[in-house]
């Protein structure tokens, strides 16, 4: 024991037989508790109360439909009102709805094809003075004169840069989409199916309010008024925005059209912050919906279900570009080669974009005769 001296004035060494040492071991061993129920697995597991939906026009719709219906089939003071409430809700919903479609048909119909028509044009130009007794020759680029410079400016001439552009895109769809299953599982699954819309809420004494149940009619709204048109309406606009990107006229316009798509997906937040009261927020704020899982217990399944998001994304950027795109249907890859060698050749010195002297010699020969020329017309 420490603290007993030997005469020598030094602390004795505790020597013990192997077998004594090993039979302590294991009965510390046994001791010790590394199942989930030891503190350390305790502290990484979260609960998860219930909680409000996320600030949109379409929660504040769900909680007007709950929340009235269920007051008025308790026989409510206030019926009128509240039924005004509802049909107002239902109203913005569905202004948010045929907004975003006619932003997509405007898109789809005066944005998008004109782009793919000009870019097919280009690309014609150039597919026809690279083929050869009828097949495409990559070494026939050297009869083309500045057609080549004209056909590298398409995105699909570069394929890495249009594929992150892509990528961020869908990410965004994506989450919108995951938000979107995620309140549905915790309307229509999670939520339990009830009789009478009158036991649909558990209201408490500081004015928050629990979603105990719903009807299976109010389920089926939900579902049909609700969760579908969002659907629908994000799914489009994946398609139509990544063949907006995909026939942007120039490569910095692939990222300025990239963030002219997301105001369309946050419309429904913008609408939710412009058109509604202050007594209608804080309704949604207290009226809480349960979570899919009363704990969140981190393993395995869900990190790989988190990471599946990723996976999808860079699955739906390569499937589409390599088969779905029909902005350029038929596109031949080598193109990326010639535009490589044609952008080090004319643009590029380093990697810090500092250009070479015979671009820069070109472009100010070019302007010098466009400004001479003018002189010689004013003259």
């Amino acid at each position: 024991p420490v603290g007993i001296k030997t005469n020598s004035g030094s602390e004795p060494s505790l020597k013990m037989p192997g077998s004594t040492r090993s039979t302590l071991l294991s009965d510390q061993e046994e001791t010790t508790d590394w199942s989930d129920n030891s503190d350390e697995s305790k502290m990484s597991v979260l609960d998860c109360p219930a909680e409000p939906l996320d600030g949109t026009i379409y929660a504040l719709t769900i909680v007007s439909l709950v929340s009235d219906i269920s007051h008025v089939v308790r026989g409510s003071q206030h019926a009128g009102r509240r039924c005004c409430r509802s049909i107002v809700s239902g109203c913005i919903i569905f202004a948010c709805l045929s907004f975003q479609a006619l932003i997509l048909a405007s898109v789809a119909f005066l944005i998008c094809q004109p782009a793919v028509n000009d870019m097919q044009e280009i690309y014609e130009e150039y597919r026809q003075g690279m083929t050869a007794g009828g097949h495409f020759d990559v070494n026939n680029v050297t009869k083309l004169t500045g057609k080549v410079s004209a056909v590298c400016l398409i995105p699909l001439a570069h394929p890495v840069y249009l594929g992150c552009a892509l990528a961020i895109w869908t990410m965004t769809v994506f989450g919108d989409l995951r938000n979107l299953f995620e309140e549905g599982m915790r309307l229509l699954y999670v939520t339990p199916s009830i009789t009478s819309m009158a036991d649909a809420l558990e209201e408490q004494a500081d004015g928050v309010r629990t979603v105990e149940g719903l009807t299976v009619w109010m389920k089926t709204t939900l579902l049909v008024f609700v969760f579908i048109p969002r659907a629908i309406a994000a799914v489009v606009l994946l398609w139509l925005g990544s063949r907006w990107l995909t026939a942007s006229e120039t490569l910095p316009d692939v990222l300025l059209n990239a963030l002219a798509l997301e105001f369309v997906l946050l419309l429904k937040y913008l609408l939710y912050e412009l058109l509604t009261t202050r007594h209608q927020k804080q309704m949604v704020q207290l009226t809480l919906v349960k979570q899919t899982s009363s704990k969140d217990v981190p393993n395995v399944s869900s990190y790989l279900l988190a990471l599946s998001w990723g996976l999808v994304t860079l699955a739906w950027v390569f499937i589409y570009l390599r088969f779905l795109q029909q902005v350029i249907p038929g596109f031949h890859w080598q193109l990326r080669s010639v535009c490589d060698a044609e952008v080090t050749k004319a643009h590029w010195t380093d990697i810090f974009g500092f250009t070479s002297y015979n671009y820069h010699r070109s472009q100010v020969a070019t302007d010098s005769s466009g400004i001479v020329g003018g002189i010689g017309g004013i003259g």
